[in-house]
């Protein structure tokens, strides 16, 4: 049951992959801006129960979403903030994003 299980999410994944947002370093030639997209993920209990890496992963799955709903395929971010927990032991408990969203014509060979 499990190979089989590995196999289907293996197969979904790379499915869903074909509209991946790409995140840049720098803004990208001949592409059209689009408004700017600000997400934030964690709070209080997720820093206190979840690890940064997946605080990390939340708030870049809640960016490909905006970038995706605003009509647009790359992004560059100009803003990010994170917000530390009180006592030193733990990591982070929110991170703030803000990006610039362009949607570039697929490419044609």
């Amino acid at each position: 049951m499990r190979p089989w299980l590995l196999v289907g999410l293996l197969l979904t994944t790379t499915v869903c992959q074909a509209d991946d947002v790409l995140l840049l370093k720098s803004p990208p030639r001949d592409c059209q801006p689009l408004d700017d997209v600000s997400v934030d993920s964690g709070g209080e209990l997720q820093g206190l129960f979840f690890s940064d890496a997946m605080i990390e992963r939340n708030v870049h799955h809640a960016l490909e979403k905006a970038v995706r709903k605003e009509g647009g395929n790359r992004t560059v971010i100009k803003d990010r903030r994170a917000y530390l927990m009180d006592n030193h032991r733990r990591g982070i408990r929110r991170i703030e994003l803000k990006a610039a969203v362009w949607h570039c014509p697929p490419a044609t060979d």
